[in-house]
């Protein structure tokens, strides 16, 4: 099944600029829907001397003063809302990671008891952060899983969020964050 769609005058210029076309008065034929259209970034971290749990509490026991103290680039924190079961709480993340601000509520939408958190942006293109926790002999392996875009979408939709939400600039970015912000744990859980 196809759509018609007419380009916008802000698209075509986006097409001019990275395709080199002509484009005077386009009409795009495009599939509805591709499935798994989800661009994945996945980090893994190797904390060593801290245990799952260690790291699950440290997780879940954040204020203003310990987010900003974890990292450099993490600039406020707060509890927006907090529900008894943790499921629904909803947290505000405010960091700068060289050109990439990251600025917004996180939603608890699924939790494993010291071994796994997985967060959804209200944001409007949906962005799920999953951390898992594992043990390992020299301390816990934390998988950083960042999904960003839509499960079914066009493949304009996934090829905006590859060029203009996450690039590979923003993607090394956000990793080489990860990678800093799990490694520093090692220094401030006690």
């Amino acid at each position: 099944m196809y759509k018609i769609m007419n380009l916008h005058d802000n698209l075509k210029r986006i097409f001019h600029k990275y395709f080199k076309l002509m484009v005077t008065s386009v009409i795009i034929l495009l599939p509805i829907t591709i499935t798994h259209a989800t661009t994945i970034q996945i980090t893994k971290i190797e904390v060593i001397g801290k245990t799952p749990t260690q790291i699950y509490n440290f997780m879940f026991g954040l204020n203003k003063t310990k987010y900003t103290t974890w990292h450099p680039e993490h600039e406020d924190f707060k509890i927006v809302k907090q529900t008894k079961d943790t499921i629904g709480t909803v947290f505000f993340f405010h960091e700068q990671l060289n050109k990439l601000k990251v600025k917004y509520k996180w939603e608890v939408m699924e939790i494993t008891q010291n071994r796994k958190i997985v967060m959804k942006a209200k944001y409007f293109i949906p962005i799920v952060l999953t951390l898992t926790f594992n043990q390992i002999p020299t301390g816990t392996l934390v998988t950083h899983n960042l999904q960003i875009g839509f499960k079914k979408t066009t493949g304009i939709t996934d090829w905006f969020i590859q060029h203009f939400v996450l690039t590979k600039s923003k993607k090394d970015s956000q990793a080489r964050h990860a990678v800093e912000e799990f490694k520093n744990l090692e220094k401030v859980i006690l």
